[in-house]
């Protein structure tokens, strides 16, 4: 069985969403910090902000408004989801576009279908339900 096989048959973890958020800051292709998120999600430089449930109730309508505008997707994830991911302290990312935001994506709808049926997971954006 080929890995991508073997892939595809694994239930959506958290715990692999670390793992794609970690390669992603890696790669160079993940935004920190409140302010340059939005931004970004404004400008179309990010295809996806995650921003951590404990986040303040006016930071995440701020990120929600600038997702709703930018057309892109608004992740809630676990409290220190981002700090495990990246290995620096934050309670907000972004991922630029490409073939790991598109990962995210794919396994964050994952997540919401599986785990967190009852907890909003995707808000907004072309790629949320």
């Amino acid at each position: 069985m080929t890995a991508v096989a073997d892939r595809k048959r694994k239930p959506a973890s958290w715990e692999r969403f670390r793992g794609l958020l970690g390669l992603a800051t890696r790669a160079g292709q993940t935004i920190f910090g409140t302010e340059r998120c939005l931004e970004a999600a404004r400008s179309g430089e990010a295809a996806l902000l995650a921003a951590e449930e404990n986040a303040a109730a006016a930071t995440l309508e701020k990120l929600k408004k600038a997702c709703d505008a930018g057309g892109i997707s608004l992740l809630c994830v676990p409290a220190d989801t981002i700090q495990l991911s990246a290995g620096r302290p934050g309670i907000v990312a972004g991922v630029r576009p490409g073939g790991l935001a598109e990962g995210i994506l794919e396994l964050s709808a994952q997540l919401k279908a599986e785990h967190q049926p009852e907890r909003e997971i995707m808000s907004g954006g072309k790629n949320a339900e």
